[in-house]
C-alpha cells in the first residue's frame, strides 16, 4: 500500500503545457486540410466573377434569332478582354418547353452546335470552339428539343490547376424569330 501513496502525478504545469501542445497540433492539422479548400473556392469565385463580367450573349447582334423552318437558334457569344483560363462554355436556351443546355469545350465534338461568322459583328472573330479574349463566335444551336427558345444565356467553364468549374450564367437575352 505504501507504494501507491508515495507516487506523485505529473504537475499541473506539465499537464497544461501538454494540453496546449496537443491543441496547437490539432489546429495545425485541421488548418492544413481546410486551407486548400478555402483557397480554391476563393480562386474559382474570383475567376467566375471576372468571367461573368467578360462572357455574354451579345444582345446587340441582329444575328441572335430563331429559325422556325430549321429549328436552329443563332446566337453570338462575345468575350471581353481578360486573361482567364476559359476551357469551355455552356449556352442555355430556355423556353416554354424547358431548357436545353449546349456545352462547348475546347477540342470537343459538337453534334448540336455549329459555329459561323456573324457578318454584322465588327470585333475579332475566331472559328474555334470558344471565343478568344476580346472576340466572339456565332453559334447555330439545334433547338428542336424545345422549339423556339424565349431567351438564351451563357456560362463559363473555367480551369484552375487541374480542376474545372462551371460558373453562374450571364443575364439572359431574349430571342426573336429570324426575319424571312
Amino acid at each position: 500500500m505504501n507504494y501507491f501513496r508515495n507516487k506523485k502525478g505529473i504537475s499541473a504545469l506539465v499537464a497544461t503545457v501538454l494540453l496546449i501542445l496537443i491543441t496547437v497540433a490539432a489546429v495545425g492539422i485541421i488548418w492544413s486540410a481546410v486551407n486548400p479548400m478555402i483557397s480554391d473556392n476563393l480562386k474559382f469565385g474570383q475567376a467566375c466573377s471576372d468571367m461573368r463580367m467578360s462572357l455574354e450573349v451579345d444582345s446587340s447582334s441582329a444575328y441572335n434569332c430563331f429559325n422556325s423552318t430549321s429549328n436552329i437558334t443563332n446566337v453570338v457569344v462575345s468575350r471581353g478582354v481578360d486573361t482567364l483560363n476559359l476551357v469551355g462554355l455552356q449556352i442555355i436556351a430556355s423556353g416554354a418547353s424547358g431548357a436545353n443546355p449546349f456545352e462547348i469545350k475546347l477540342g470537343s465534338n459538337k453534334t448540336n452546335v455549329k459555329t459561323s461568322k456573324d457578318p454584322n459583328y465588327a470585333g475579332t472573330f475566331a472559328y474555334g470552339d470558344i471565343p478568344v479574349s476580346n472576340g466572339a463566335i456565332a453559334y447555330n444551336l439545334n433547338t428542336s428539343l424545345i422549339g423556339k427558345p424565349d431567351k438564351v444565356a451563357v456560362s463559363a467553364i473555367v480551369k484552375i490547376g487541374s480542376t474545372e468549374k462551371k460558373c453562374e450564367s450571364s443575364s439572359p437575352v431574349v430571342i426573336d424569330s429570324c426575319a424571312s
